[in-house]
């Protein structure tokens, strides 16, 4: 089931413990090879998204994250760094749920940009969003606070404290004609790739995948002083 009604892969009557274990296999059992696609996961830097599709409870989303917390610990050695659970795309009042997993890529250079942690820990005031719950956070409260806690609120303290010191330019430079070049390049590649997304998403959604990203790329060349348009 998808944000616009589209059908599930298969249906069946299953208890949470086994609907989440079905769910988290299809995202991490590497010898799946039509799904197989996380191959290399850190598993101190993994990000976990619950996603409710609008009809269910808050008091349900508390257990459905419990279960998935408790699952991806005991069956795949994850332990997210960062927890978000809240309802973000929703299929109006849909009663379900989704999992994503992020695997952590450090964005800065040379400390010259936050990493991406710090980037989904930034306050953000917009309506439904959800703050991150920090891992100490979520194993302190259930009762796991031993294991690795000191070292990680080590780690944390001397993230925290090399962040606060002043930022240093990294001296990266670059050729704005090169920039240019290669992003109009790729943004030639996916307007001509338009008719195979659309193609795809027809069979697995509802079709307007292909022409949402033709017009995105046409919009952003037609900023630039050339303008492409293929048909």
């Amino acid at each position: 089931m998808g944000i616009h009604n589209e059908p599930g892969c298969e249906k069946a009557r299953l208890a949470l413990p086994q609907l989440v274990a079905r769910m988290l296999a299809q995202l991490l059992d590497g010898s799946d090879k039509d799904r197989a696609f996380l191959t290399a996961v850190n598993s101190n830097e993994v990000v976990l998204l619950i996603n409710n599709l609008g009809g269910v409870s808050v008091l349900e989303m508390g257990g459905i994250t419990t279960e998935v917390v408790a699952q991806l610990r005991a069956a795949y050695g994850i332990r997210p760094v960062r927890v978000i659970a809240g309802t973000f795309m929703t299929s109006l009042n849909g009663m379900g749920f989704s999992v994503s997993l992020l695997n952590v890529v450090n964005t800065s250079i040379e400390g010259a940009a936050p990493n991406m942690v710090e980037l989904l820990d930034a306050p953000s005031e917009v309506t439904g969003w959800s703050a991150p719950i920090q891992k100490t956070t979520w194993e302190a409260a259930a009762g796991r606070g031993g294991e690795g806690t000191e070292r990680e609120e080590e780690a944390a303290a001397a993230a925290a404290k090399e962040t606060a010191q002043d930022i240093k330019l990294s001296g990266l430079k670059h050729d704005p004609s090169v920039t240019k070049e290669a992003l109009t390049a790729a943004l030639k590649n996916v307007i001509a790739a338009e008719p195979d997304v659309t193609r795809y998403d027809t069979v697995v959604g509802d079709g307007d995948c292909g022409t949402g990203l033709k017009r995105g790329a046409e919009g952003t060349c037609c900023s630039t002083t050339h303008c492409y348009r293929i048909y």
